[in-house]
């Protein structure tokens, strides 16, 4: 598949956000987190689509996956990156609390959700959020510091503090900030959290109540909750074909660590200081490293290029430089005659078994491997059908959630690492 325009999906309105985040008061309390270690708890991740047939779940999820590998779009003034994850986290927002649904998204930093009264409203299953019905719920004043700090981008500040987002494709979300009480899991009590109350929404977030932003920024959950759980999180997240009663574990805190894990000093870019980029140096086919330059995974002085972690997109992409020679050694290796028509929009796919199936390896900086097993690069996407689960990109990779199955993965802001280690995710 090959993503044209990458670079076109421009923003056509600029989140007007703080560029830096102060301190302000929180508090994170649940007597049942402070065991041997410090702070940590757990909560549950709901695969979407999770009710559907693992065919119809992984042509949706593809879908999704292109869409949103467009809105990743890079540019120096785009502090947050909203797309169409594929896991939910439920969490409770307000006092009392209102129990919500949202996509869990290390590529972007916004916490937001729909409210009320929202006009349009994006279709979901339970009511948006009254803000009216909460005793904690503040929105943020002209004069409040954070949004004092968003001068340079603030277009107007009139009953408020407002955001707005949107994209080429007409998805966006618009509304207030405020601060507002959220509760984490089951009892991890977090006060004064800022994030976005939206009265207009509309776009592809069918059946969710918002998104939770995992990100690097000031914005993002990891950095507003901090020092309290260290500035870490872990996921392990079960593969695409898994009962829908399992859930991927995810974990904050101390409860985030483990042993024996690889770790990957993260990359800087600082026109895209959100995402997550992990320094890749190359890839093996059946243990043959693919003839590509190294500088086809860096990032460059504009802010393109280099590879991202994102748990929001499904399929794995690589620049042409890269997906066109890992594409031939795959084909090479297999040995088969692709198939022409198939029902997703994957563009190397097979209508019978390989006899033998090719390894692939992704190599990091320090001389850290990461071995794929064959289900985390070749989706069975239907009887008879088994597709690659890698595709073309414009601008820069992306390492998506497909190829994390079974493997955990530790998110450490404040050391600017991330940690991995095979395993098997429904045993956690």
């Amino acid at each position: 598949m090959k993503m044209e325009g990458f670079m076109g999906f421009k923003l056509l309105l600029i989140l007007q956000l703080v560029s830096i985040m102060g301190s302000h008061s929180m508090l994170l309390n649940d007597s049942s987190m402070y065991e041997k270690g410090g702070l940590g708890f757990r909560v549950h991740l709901n695969r979407r689509d999770n009710h559907l047939g693992v065919p119809d779940r992984i042509r949706f999820a593809v879908e999704r996956s292109q869409n949103r590998i467009g809105n990743l779009t890079l540019g120096i003034r785009t502090p947050v990156h909203v797309g169409n994850g594929e896991f939910l986290m439920s969490l409770s927002v307000g006092t009392p609390g209102v129990r919500i649904k949202a996509i869990m998204d290390t590529g972007s930093d916004l916490i937001w959700t729909q409210c009320k009264p929202c006009k349009p409203c994006m279709r979901q299953r339970a009511p948006p959020f009254d803000p009216r019905k909460s005793i904690t719920y503040k929105r943020l004043s002209c004069n409040d510091r954070f949004c004092q700090e968003m001068e340079p981008l603030r277009l107007r500040c009139l009953r408020g503090c407002q955001y707005t987002y949107s994209y080429a494709d007409a998805t966006y979300t618009a509304g207030d900030l405020a601060y507002e009480t959220f509760t984490i899991g089951r009892r991890a009590k977090a006060r004064e959290i800022v994030f976005g109350c939206g009265y207009r929404n509309q776009g592809k977030y069918h059946g969710n109540n918002g998104l939770v932003g995992l990100g690097r920024g000031p914005l993002s959950l990891i950095s507003q909750l901090g020092p309290k759980i260290s500035y870490k999180f872990s996921y392990c997240l079960l593969p695409i074909s898994s009962p829908h009663s399992q859930t991927s574990p995810m974990f904050f805190g101390h409860a985030a660590d483990f042993r024996g894990g690889q770790t990957l000093s993260l990359v800087q870019n600082k026109r895209n200081p959100s995402l997550w980029y992990i320094p890749m140096t190359g890839v093996s086919v059946s243990g043959e490293a693919l003839q590509v330059t190294s500088r086809a995974f860096r990032v460059k002085r504009s802010g393109s290029g280099g590879v991202i972690i994102d748990s929001g997109t499904t399929l794995t992409y690589f620049v042409r430089s890269v997906y066109r020679p890992l594409r031939k050694a795959i084909r090479k290796a297999v040995g088969l005659k692709p198939v022409k028509e198939v029902p997703v929009s994957l563009d190397l796919c097979y209508g019978a078994r390989p006899k033998r199936w090719p390894s692939v390896t992704f190599h990091f900086q320090g001389g850290i491997d990461m071995n794929l097993p064959v289900g985390n690069y070749f989706i069975e996407a239907g009887p008879d059908l088994w597709c690659l689960a890698f595709a073309e990109s414009g601008s820069f990779s992306v390492l998506g959630n497909f190829a994390q199955q079974n493997f955990h993965f530790l998110f450490d802001h404040a050391r600017n690492e991330v940690s991995f280690k095979p395993e098997n995710c429904s045993s956690l």
